[in-house]
């Protein structure tokens, strides 16, 4: 009884690990060319502010303004700081364990396995998705607000029914547009990526510009 026992915990383990295979690291992944690390200094500070820029100059910033101004918005806004500065210090690690330049689906596969991998690719989708829904959402109220209103009278349809207290009850297509726009940047190589980057920085600064 006792080995039976053994032998079917091997199974069993046996099994769990084939369930969390590993991404194997091959020449042909290695020398992929949209993978080498080309990419310096300036083009990763300008690719990490695309996100971190928008977020501060439509969402953060007025929200904290209107709503929580005061020490305690000063203190949240550290402990962020801390929580991102310690969640990039990870991300290094990561990066240091591969040759290429990979997202953190990559890292996870070949450090940890498959499932850890399957869970922080969705996660991260999950992620993406919210942070680009708001940011072209807030993007386009800040534009109705520049313009007084233009593009919401144009471009806003009135759904004909709702869905609940959490779902908007207008359709903007100016942030679908927004988004659509970013789509097709995002489907373009790293190179092409970088190229507009700059753009995108100088539009966030100008709009900073405007409401001070």
């Amino acid at each position: 009884m006792k080995y039976q026992s053994c032998f079917r915990n091997r199974m069993t383990y046996g099994r769990i690990a084939s369930l969390n295979r590993y991404k194997t690291v091959g020449n042909e992944f290695l020398e992929h060319s949209e993978w080498i690390r080309k990419l310096r200094t300036p083009s990763l500070i300008g690719i990490a502010s695309v996100l971190t820029i928008p977020f501060g100059i439509f969402i953060i910033t007025p929200y904290v303004v209107m709503n929580i101004s005061g020490p305690s918005a000063l203190l949240s806004l550290l402990i962020a700081f801390i929580i991102m500065f310690l969640s990039g210090m990870h991300m290094n690690e990561l990066m240091c364990s591969m040759p290429k330049s990979c997202l953190l689906y990559n890292f996870t596969y070949v450090s940890f396995g498959e499932i850890p991998a399957f869970l922080v690719g969705w996660i991260s989708l999950l992620d993406f998705t919210i942070c680009i829904v708001i940011v072209a959402k807030n993007w386009s109220s800040h534009m109705n607000l520049l313009f007084h209103g233009l593009f919401n009278k144009h471009f806003t349809v009135e759904m004909p029914y709702h869905l609940g207290s959490i779902f908007a009850t207008k359709i903007d297509f100016f942030a679908v547009l927004a988004i659509f726009c970013s789509s097709i940047v995002l489907c373009c190589s790293i190179r092409t990526d970088v190229q507009v980057v700059p753009l995108s920085n100088v539009i966030n600064d100008r709009f900073w510009l405007l409401y001070r």
